[in-house]
Protein backbone atom coordinates (compact mmCIF):
# COMPACT_ATOMS: atom_id res chain seq x y z
CA UNK A 1 0.00 0.00 0.00
CA UNK A 2 1.36 3.32 -0.72
CA UNK A 3 -1.31 5.65 0.08
CA UNK A 4 -0.36 8.96 2.16
CA UNK A 5 -1.27 8.73 5.68
CA UNK A 6 -1.77 12.03 7.72
CA UNK A 7 0.60 11.48 10.41
CA UNK A 8 -1.62 12.48 13.42
CA UNK A 9 -3.72 8.92 12.42
CA UNK A 10 -1.27 6.98 12.85
CA UNK A 11 -1.91 3.61 14.85
CA UNK A 12 0.63 1.03 15.90
CA UNK A 13 0.05 -0.96 13.37
CA UNK A 14 1.41 1.53 11.64
CA UNK A 15 4.38 1.57 12.64
CA UNK A 16 4.64 -2.29 12.68
CA UNK A 17 3.77 -1.90 8.51
CA UNK A 18 6.92 0.97 8.03
CA UNK A 19 9.35 -1.54 9.98
CA UNK A 20 8.19 -4.65 8.09
CA UNK A 21 8.55 -2.96 4.88
CA UNK A 22 12.09 -2.27 5.77
CA UNK A 23 13.07 -5.04 7.13
CA UNK A 24 11.70 -6.94 3.59
CA UNK A 25 13.81 -4.41 1.67
CA UNK A 26 16.77 -4.33 4.19
CA UNK A 27 19.80 -6.51 2.42
CA UNK A 28 18.64 -4.48 -1.00
CA UNK A 29 20.09 -0.96 0.58
CA UNK A 30 22.76 0.26 2.44
CA UNK A 31 20.33 2.69 4.26
CA UNK A 32 16.82 3.88 4.77
CA UNK A 33 15.14 7.30 5.06
CA UNK A 34 11.37 7.65 6.40
CA UNK A 35 9.83 10.49 4.99
CA UNK A 36 6.93 11.35 7.72
CA UNK A 37 4.93 14.21 9.12
CA UNK A 38 5.62 16.08 11.74
CA UNK A 39 3.03 15.63 14.40
CA UNK A 40 4.44 12.26 15.27
CA UNK A 41 7.29 12.28 13.86
CA UNK A 42 9.18 11.74 17.44
CA UNK A 43 6.64 9.17 17.88
CA UNK A 44 7.76 7.14 14.83
CA UNK A 45 11.66 7.28 15.25
CA UNK A 46 11.23 6.09 18.96
CA UNK A 47 8.75 3.58 18.28
CA UNK A 48 11.02 2.24 14.98
CA UNK A 49 14.10 2.52 17.14
CA UNK A 50 13.01 -0.42 19.53
CA UNK A 51 11.26 -2.59 16.70
CA UNK A 52 14.16 -2.46 14.37
CA UNK A 53 16.49 -3.80 17.78
CA UNK A 54 13.61 -5.70 18.93
CA UNK A 55 13.94 -8.85 21.74
CA UNK A 56 12.41 -11.90 21.23
CA UNK A 57 10.72 -13.67 24.10
CA UNK A 58 13.99 -15.03 25.27
CA UNK A 59 15.82 -11.92 24.93
CA UNK A 60 17.83 -12.83 21.51
CA UNK A 61 17.51 -10.03 18.89
CA UNK A 62 15.53 -10.57 16.29
CA UNK A 63 15.90 -7.71 13.86
CA UNK A 64 19.57 -6.08 15.30
CA UNK A 65 19.91 -2.71 12.99
CA UNK A 66 23.04 -2.67 11.48
CA UNK A 67 22.33 0.03 9.01
CA UNK A 68 21.17 4.13 8.61
CA UNK A 69 17.84 4.70 8.83
CA UNK A 70 16.47 8.34 9.03
CA UNK A 71 12.91 9.63 9.76
CA UNK A 72 12.51 13.28 8.76
CA UNK A 73 9.77 15.24 7.66
CA UNK A 74 9.28 19.28 6.97
CA UNK A 75 6.90 21.95 7.56
CA UNK A 76 6.25 22.98 3.90
CA UNK A 77 5.53 20.56 1.41
CA UNK A 78 8.56 19.38 -0.96
CA UNK A 79 6.48 19.52 -4.15
CA UNK A 80 3.91 22.78 -5.28
CA UNK A 81 1.19 21.87 -8.14
CA UNK A 82 2.32 24.19 -10.90
CA UNK A 83 -0.70 25.65 -12.80
CA UNK A 84 -0.23 22.90 -15.82
CA UNK A 85 -1.04 20.11 -12.98
CA UNK A 86 1.93 18.82 -12.91
CA UNK A 87 4.64 19.38 -9.77
CA UNK A 88 7.96 21.30 -9.35
CA UNK A 89 10.23 20.94 -6.30
CA UNK A 90 9.80 23.96 -3.80
CA UNK A 91 14.04 24.63 -3.20
CA UNK A 92 13.24 27.59 -0.66
CA UNK A 93 11.99 24.94 2.33
CA UNK A 94 13.08 22.76 5.21
CA UNK A 95 11.68 19.77 3.18
CA UNK A 96 14.43 20.22 1.00
CA UNK A 97 17.37 21.17 3.93
CA UNK A 98 15.80 17.90 5.55
CA UNK A 99 15.76 15.34 2.71
CA UNK A 100 19.26 16.48 1.86
CA UNK A 101 20.26 16.05 5.49
CA UNK A 102 18.73 12.92 6.01
CA UNK A 103 20.87 11.66 2.64
CA UNK A 104 23.83 13.43 3.93
CA UNK A 105 22.93 11.45 7.47
CA UNK A 106 23.09 8.18 5.84
CA UNK A 107 25.89 8.53 4.08
CA UNK A 108 27.79 8.43 7.18
CA UNK A 109 26.97 4.95 8.19
CA UNK A 110 25.84 5.06 11.56
CA UNK A 111 23.88 2.07 12.22
CA UNK A 112 20.74 3.24 14.32
CA UNK A 113 17.30 4.73 13.87
CA UNK A 114 17.31 8.94 14.14
CA UNK A 115 15.71 11.92 13.18
CA UNK A 116 17.09 14.32 11.33
CA UNK A 117 15.34 18.19 11.08
CA UNK A 118 16.12 21.64 11.11
CA UNK A 119 19.58 20.70 10.55
CA UNK A 120 20.49 18.19 13.37
CA UNK A 121 20.50 14.83 13.81
CA UNK A 122 19.25 13.41 16.63
CA UNK A 123 18.56 10.06 18.14
CA UNK A 124 15.15 8.68 17.06
CA UNK A 125 14.84 7.38 20.91
CA UNK A 126 15.46 10.41 22.38
CA UNK A 127 13.58 12.95 20.67
CA UNK A 128 10.66 14.68 21.35
CA UNK A 129 7.94 17.10 19.77
CA UNK A 130 8.88 20.36 21.50
CA UNK A 131 6.77 23.30 19.28
CA UNK A 132 3.48 23.04 17.20
CA UNK A 133 4.26 26.10 15.41
CA UNK A 134 7.24 27.28 15.63
CA UNK A 135 9.84 26.18 12.69
CA UNK A 136 12.32 24.21 15.91
CA UNK A 137 9.48 21.49 16.57
CA UNK A 138 12.19 18.39 17.69
CA UNK A 139 14.41 18.50 20.30
CA UNK A 140 16.38 15.64 21.45
CA UNK A 141 16.85 15.59 25.30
Amino acid sequence: NNSTLDSTNLQPQDWCTIAIAILEAYDSYESFIVLHGTDTMAWTASILSFLMTGLDKDGHYNALLSKPLVVTGSQLPLFVEKADSSYTVRFNTDALQNVCGAVTSCCEGVPEVCLYFDSTLMRGNRTVKTNASENRRVGSG
